[in-house]
């Protein structure tokens, strides 16, 4: 329960900076409907995609930029978040866990718009923004070994063991809905 407010505050948060997150467990409609051809749409998934190959690549900042411009700006996908799954991260500066949180909305984003069908499946959505949190840290790590923080490398074991999906389940408890649930 208190995963859920946690949640919602964060969404309500989000809402007010102008973003299109959507709490978790809440439905939409919205994100079926998403043409994952479009221009800008292709931009958000290669950039979100290139982010999590080389988060520290000379144009990086520029392109976390207009990912989070476009997060806040659309109308047509509705990205479903939960702060919990790395809570750590959220508000650091220091060893890029910010890049490393953020990076977890643009994954989610991109797995949206190449995958709209599966965009009421919370699980799959958060495992994806969460996978490509982990490939941007592990990159992070190549250049940058003492970048390194034990929450993620106890999320990359489990990615490793199979358990992501408990991982998160238990983060988010009844906030993960599959369809037919």
């Amino acid at each position: 329960m208190l995963a859920l407010v946690l949640c919602i505050l964060y969404w309500n948060k989000m809402r007010s900076f102008g973003k299109r997150l959507r709490a978790l467990g809440s439905a939409s409609l919205s994100n079926q409907n998403i043409d994952p051809t479009t221009s800008e749409h292709q931009k958000v998934v290669d950039l979100a995609h290139k982010l999590e190959s080389d988060p520290l690549a000379a144009d990086a900042d520029e392109n976390r930029r207009w990912l989070m411009d476009w997060v806040e700006r659309t109308a047509d996908v509705d990205i479903p978040i939960c702060p919990d799954l790395l809570r750590p991260l959220e508000k650091t500066k220091k060893m890029h866990g910010q890049e490393i949180y953020n990076q977890m909305i643009f994954s989610s984003a991109a797995y949206i718009i190449s995958n709209p069908t599966k965009s009421q499946n919370n699980l799959a959505i958060c495992r994806a923004g969460l996978e490509g949190s982990l490939r941007a840290y592990q990159a992070i790590l190549y250049g940058r070994p003492d970048s390194r923080w034990k929450f993620m490398d106890d999320l990359v074991a489990r990615q490793t063991q199979g358990t992501l999906d408990e991982y998160i389940r238990r983060t988010l408890g009844k906030m993960i809905t599959l369809p037919g649930d």
